[in-house]
């Protein structure tokens, strides 16, 4: 399994527009709570926006399951092979064309 991510700061699709016109808008509105952020933001959704309760504690519930992976979020490319022997191992690097993919340590 091969995943690449943009470069922060550098994407330029379509999620990325959407939160720049909720942010410009929030700059121009009266925000003083929740409901009157959520309406700013539902001029420019055409789903239902999520009010919070179900995702309030959400890092409490992936510590459980999940370990921290540290310097993890320097690198933006990602390959996760399993051997014949069922090992998994994950290979990264900093950005698409920085060279070969080195071994990352979970």
């Amino acid at each position: 399994i091969r995943i690449a991510f943009l470069i922060t700061g550098h994407t330029k699709f379509a999620p990325d527009r959407v939160f720049a016109s909720i942010g410009n808008s929030y700059l121009h509105s009266d925000v003083f709570n929740i409901d009157e952020l959520v309406a700013v933001a539902h001029n420019f959704s055409v789903a239902e926006i999520e009010t919070g309760e179900n995702i309030l504690h959400w890092r409490e519930k992936l510590e459980v399951k999940y370990t921290e992976l540290r310097g993890i979020r320097q690198f933006h490319d990602f390959v996760i092979n399993r051997n014949s022997g069922g090992n998994t191992q994950l290979q990264v690097r900093e950005r698409c064309d920085s060279g070969d993919f080195k071994p990352f340590n979970i």
